[in-house]
């Protein structure tokens, strides 16, 4: 009678704590600090394209291929090591938006995402600017060549239709430029559970434990009971 009474007993202790799971665990996830929680971050950009002419930084399909390749950030960012720019470019998205637009996408555990997303549309922007002045160069002293001869009153009617599209495409040429919608920063998206959300997460896990628990006891009650017949 005693074992029975015994067994009654360590089986209504068991319940009791199987029950007080749910809150055990949902206090615990409300009280765990945030900052001991992995965050993750989504850095986002855009480049409106540059128009002078260039088969490469002109094309989002061409500038596309230019950011995901290794190349580029061995020539523009050397202080990555090699490590670190496979991570890099494991964790970045390029992407074309239309026809002058492309979109970038960095996600990181850390708030470097965003840093290490500037640096990427900076040296694309450093590169842009050198190839736009290099242009803009040639186009001007094309101009000015031909402003000469037409000074000199010896110009043809070939000469200045030259210099009247060289002017207009001077006129058209511009630079790339970072163009972040509703935003003058890269977009920092932090995902991490709030208090509330980790509590609820805390009893929805001591739910299913409790639940395991329970099935487990009466497993072991239905073994019990059919060798005792």
């Amino acid at each position: 009678m005693d074992d029975v009474w015994k067994k009654r007993f360590l089986t209504k202790k068991a319940m009791f704590f199987i029950i007080l799971l749910p809150v055990i665990f949902g206090i615990i996830g409300w009280a765990s600090p945030a900052g001991n929680m992995p965050a993750h971050y989504t850095a986002e950009a855009a480049i409106l394209l540059g128009n002078y002419q260039d088969d490469i930084m002109n094309n989002p399909d061409q500038v596309v291929l230019e950011l995901e390749n290794n190349a580029f950030y061995q020539k523009n960012l050397p202080d990555l090591s090699g490590e670190e720019r496979a991570q890099l470019l494991s964790n970045l998205k390029v992407s074309k938006v239309n026809s002058s637009e492309i979109q970038l996408s960095l996600t990181g555990t850390s708030g470097a995402a965003a840093s290490q997303l500037d640096s990427i549309v900076n040296a694309f922007l450093r590169e842009d600017q050198k190839r736009y002045q290099e242009r803009m160069e040639v186009v001007e002293e094309a101009i000015g060549d031909l402003q000469k001869i037409k000074a000199d009153g010896r110009e043809t009617a070939e000469e200045v239709k030259w210099l009247y599209k060289l002017k207009m495409e001077q006129l058209s040429m511009e630079k790339a430029v970072r163009f972040d919608p509703g935003t003058d920063a890269p977009q920092l998206e932090e995902k991490m559970f709030s208090r509330k959300e980790r509590a609820v997460l805390g009893t929805l896990l001591g739910i299913a434990i409790a639940c395991m628990l329970i099935l487990l006891l009466e497993l072991v009650k239905k073994r019990k009971h059919g060798e005792d017949f």
